[in-house]
């Protein structure tokens, strides 16, 4: 049976996924890659300290359902380890801020150490959407 690729779709329908890339800087802010064309428009990335960053949303097309950090890397296969990211949004009460607080991972939640984004360490955010028609 063949797939129509035309109905394939990362979210359920009614409901759009932005993806975003956070790309390292190391002390300086990371850059931004913007998922799908024309999605995410206006979005900004900032560093407040090391593995502490907030993405900010400018618009959004429909009532936010969450964020989800899915995937971290480094651009060099073999340096690539686990990071951990904790995901808080204030989107969910009509704010416009995600953070995201990356750590190398431990056993024990005190003892996980705040992870610097080098210029070869990613971030891939999901952030999902639901729309309404009125």
């Amino acid at each position: 049976m063949a797939m129509n690729s035309a109905k394939h779709r990362s979210a359920p329908e009614g409901q759009t996924s932005w993806f975003f890339r956070i790309q390292g800087a190391g002390a300086a802010a990371p850059t931004l890659v913007v998922g799908p064309v024309g999605t995410g428009k206006g979005a900004t990335v900032t560093r407040a300290a090391a593995g502490d960053y907030t993405l900010t949303v400018s618009e959004k097309p429909g009532v936010y359902m969450g964020a989800r950090a899915f995937h971290t890397g480094n651009a060099t296969l073999t340096a690539t380890t686990k990071k951990d990211v904790q995901v808080e949004d204030d989107l969910i009460s009509g704010g416009n801020a995600i953070h995201l607080f990356v750590t190398t991972p431990a056993t024990d939640a005190a003892a996980a150490a705040a992870f610097e984004l080098t210029t070869a360490d990613f971030v891939l955010i999901e952030v999902l959407f639901r729309q309404v028609n009125v």
